[in-house]
């Protein structure tokens, strides 16, 4: 590039980056008023089609309890949503079904699932509490919310076949919890599994990058992606083409290396306008080339459309 071109480029970025830090401070202070749920219920309500991925984190985890049948089927109903995310734990009986935590609140106590056999976990009713944050990152208008809408829920866990079964509209991105004590029964049963799947619209993720590896070794004809959420997983990646990359890590040249080079490259998670303002001027014009994974998969892509929008009067 020369640089004349760089410096017009420069420029460029500075004025979107500018105008989207105002829109950002603007977008902020309408989400605590109704204006702004109004905009995106409208944009979403009307949705016809746009030139953007968006994956829904653990179902539409916003608007029902995580991983459950509901929060599947809210995302899978929404046209603009791409992917659903599940998380993937293994039971006693080494049966499978979608739990982000191995802990789960029975009424008046915990019970692990990778203590239990799957058909007396998925009969069992249990409630969604604020003991659950524990797990999750603070993350912006994320727990409040969630926590207001979602609190003391009681839900049903939901079998991993029959999550795959009701996202039949999506793609799917398989969140596998491989623990290091039960990696090599894990891996075994969940190959057993993928035998008797249709595994063209699945892709298949994981913290425990060696798992996963193993994995890849015995059904190389899948999609994989390494969750990178510290630094040095960066040196893991070796044969991998798609990325897992937490918010944090986006600015690695090798993310933007991935996106160029046209690979997957999911982005975590992605809930509230800062998230989204900082990682969609990182990407600047790849912006529409990253995998958003987002508890509120219905903002981002209001604000998706948005960014489009903002990016065409600056080029003008």
């Amino acid at each position: 590039m020369s640089t004349s071109n760089k410096k017009v480029s420069n420029l460029v970025l500075f004025g979107i980056s500018f105008v989207l830090i105002a829109g950002g401070c603007s977008l902020k202070i309408n989400k605590d008023q109704s204006k702004f749920y109004d905009d995106v219920n409208k944009y979403t309500s009307e949705f016809q089609d746009d030139d953007f991925q968006i994956c829904a984190h653990r179902g539409f985890s916003s608007k029902e309890v995580e991983n459950t049948l509901d929060s599947i089927k809210e995302a899978n109903n929404a046209p603009y949503i791409d992917y659903i995310e599940m998380d993937v734990r293994m039971t006693k009986d080494n049966q499978f079904v979608l739990s982000h935590d191995d802990k789960l609140y029975n009424l008046d106590h915990f019970i692990k699932v990778s203590n239990v056999d799957k058909d007396n976990l998925l009969k069992v009713k249990y409630t969604y509490t604020d003991l659950d944050m524990f797990s999750f990152n603070l993350d912006g208008d994320f727990i409040h919310e969630r926590n207001h809408n979602l609190f003391n829920k009681k839900f049903k866990l939901t079998d991993l076949i029959t999550g795959i079964e009701n996202s039949n509209n999506k793609k799917i991105l398989l969140d596998l919890k491989i623990e290091d004590n039960n990696r090599d029964d894990f891996i075994d049963n969940f190959v057993k599994v993928l035998d008797d799947i249709d595994t063209s619209n699945i892709t298949i993720q994981s913290k425990n990058i060696d798992g996963l590896k193993k994995i890849k070794e015995k059904r190389d004809d899948l999609e994989y992606s390494p969750i990178i959420d510290r630094g040095w997983d960066f040196k893991e990646i070796d044969g991998f083409d798609n990325i897992t990359v937490k918010k944090n890590y986006i600015n690695n040249p090798i993310v933007k290396e991935k996106v160029k080079n046209g690979d997957k490259v999911f982005v975590w998670n992605v809930n509230t306008n800062e998230d989204f303002y900082n990682v969609a001027n990182y990407f600047f014009e790849d912006y529409d080339k990253v995998i958003y994974i987002s508890d509120y998969p219905n903002e981002i892509s209001y604000l998706l459309n948005d960014y489009k929008k903002i990016i065409k009067k600056t080029m003008k």
